[in-house]
């Protein structure tokens, strides 16, 4: 997901987007992606929209680098990167 999200899907609004971790939620059926963003705030359920409509392409490309029967579900998380480090 961290290769096709800034490059194979070719769109500017997603090529931003960091994957930060991607957990079980609440198994290996569905995952949690925690993706980071340096947009502003307001354009953060823009980005959570056009995520939402490339679900599929992406579902399809975590099969294709997973062994599994089935693809899992994804869900996604977005929060923008802040630029303080500890």
């Amino acid at each position: 997901m961290s290769l096709v999200l800034p490059g194979e899907l070719a769109d500017p609004v997603l090529q931003d987007l960091s994957v930060s971790k991607v957990l079980p939620a609440p198994d290996a059926s569905r995952l949690l992606v925690l993706l980071t963003t340096g947009a502003e705030a307001e354009s953060l359920p823009h980005i959570l929209d056009r995520l939402e409509r490339v679900r599929g392409r992406l579902r399809s490309e975590v099969a294709a680098a997973i062994t599994r029967k089935r693809a899992p579900e994804l869900l996604f998380h977005l929060s923008r990167e802040t630029g303080v480090t500890p």
